[in-house]
């Protein structure tokens, strides 16, 4: 079951939760001593020019665990285009500072930044980063594994790839010659896409997102809610094309403007509404519950009234106990009804009030040694030897109860379970029932 599925912010708060615990709040971090970057900068014999407070690193350095490294106002942090950085412990740059990658900067300790990050290079980022007020400007190319909180503003122009995870309350812009590959989980504040953006995780659209040029598609799910506590967010302006290969759920307002076109390849499920000024192609499926739509819709009609008539987080269109309450979806023999209405739950053809053996398949697990006239129940709940011989008897006949079940019930002992039970065992417990 996809999550998008369930209820209106299911899942958000735990997301949230999960990224905090990764990253912590912005300003978090363990270490209590710091070192300047001119003293780091000649303790790790790179380049230091005084007049311009610059440290350039053109071969490998490292910053270790448990020390700020602190980029102080009108200094630079460089990185040349033959350097690396491997970065273990906290990186504080301050307003007015400045940190330039050129090269490559391998991230495993937490980065805050307070004014200008501009990577020209790599970086490989396995913790956090964390933009507090400032301004983070991908040029490169960015892997991105850890965790970011970004209140500032993120302007990607090269290629970014996250399979982390990313709050963004503040701004984040993927320009016309971005590609931008959303692969974890993607809180938004303020989105902008120009480039090329593709989600194949989750993006919680809690602010508003706004495609302006390029192309966004999503092959995971987004899923647009107000912000927690509040009445604003969760808005998608649509002025060029977006592409749903995986779940949209709307909460708040999609709309689709004049120029802009959205096809819907798989689902969106509407809570609240939608307006198309533009070109809407519904190619699969809308399911509107309690939700309006304005404007034409091409392709497949919505579906009106989808709702969750038990109160379970599931809609009815897919929820396999429409009536019933079951969250879990639970479905034993995987016949497409949920064990909380199914009156045969094991699938062996027996109701659930009949059922000597309740709540087990029928099928038997072949014995070691299974012998001529030697009975096992089958995958369609006929007794059957190991010649394909018939006993002429079903689990319908013994109750729901496989050979097993019997053996084990009636303590027939080592030789049924070594080589199948008799004939005449399965009619003794036929005649007992």
């Amino acid at each position: 079951m996809r999550r998008a599925l369930l209820g209106p912010r299911c899942g958000v708060l735990v997301a949230l939760s999960v990224f905090i615990g990764m990253v912590g709040w912005p300003g978090a971090a363990s270490a209590d001593t710091e070192t300047s970057l001119e003293a780091w900068c000649l303790g790790t014999a790179e380049t230091w020019v005084a007049a311009t407070k610059t440290c350039t690193v053109y071969g490998s350095a490292s910053h270790q665990a448990d020390v700020w490294l602190v980029v102080a106002a009108g200094e630079t942090l460089e990185i040349a285009a033959s350097g690396t950085l491997d970065n273990h412990g906290p990186v504080r740059e301050d307003a007015w500072g400045q940190i330039v990658n050129h090269g490559r900067w391998n991230n495993n300790g937490p980065v805050f930044i307070n004014w200008d990050f501009i990577n020209e290079g790599h970086i490989e980022n396995l913790h956090g980063f964390n933009v507090n007020g400032g301004h983070f400007s991908n040029r490169g190319t960015m892997a991105h594994s850890g965790g970011m909180f970004n209140s500032g503003r993120v302007v990607n122009s090269g290629v970014f790839t996250s399979v982390g995870s990313i709050a963004s309350p503040g701004e984040f812009t993927n320009s016309d010659t971005g590609i931008l590959t959303i692969g974890g989980e993607f809180f938004t504040g303020t989105f902008y896409n120009y480039g090329d953006a593709t989600i194949t995780g989750t993006m919680y659209n809690h602010g508003t997102i706004y495609t302006l040029s390029g192309s966004m598609t999503n092959l995971g799910e987004v899923l647009s809610t107000p912000r927690p506590g509040s009445f604003g967010g969760g808005f998608l302006y649509n002025g060029a094309t977006f592409d749903n290969q995986g779940v949209y759920v709307n909460h708040s307002l999609l709309k689709n403007e004049s120029g802009g076109t959205f096809n819907n390849n798989d689902l969106v499920v509407n809570y609240s509404s939608i307006v198309n000024e533009g070109a809407f192609n519904n190619n699969a499926t809308i399911l509107s519950c309690a939700g309006t739509i304005e404007g034409p819709i091409s392709g497949n009609l919505p579906i009106l009234d989808a709702c969750d008539g038990d109160g379970d987080g599931i809609l009815d269109a897919f929820d396999n106990c429409p009536a019933t309450s079951n969250p879990g979806q639970d479905d034993l023999d995987s016949d497409g009804v949920g064990d909380a209405c199914d009156p045969d739950i094991d699938g062996d053809s027996v109701a659930n009030v009949d059922d000597v053996c309740p709540g087990t398949p029928p099928q038997d697990i072949e014995p070691d040694q299974w012998r001529k006239n030697r009975y096992i129940a089958d995958e369609n709940g006929d007794f059957v030897d190991p010649s394909g011989r018939l006993a002429g008897l079903t689990v319908a006949d013994t109750g729901g109860c496989s050979g097993s079940q019997i053996i084990e019930t009636a303590s027939l002992g080592r030789g049924h379970e070594r080589f199948g039970i008799t004939r005449s065992a399965l009619l003794g417990w036929v005649e007992g029932l």
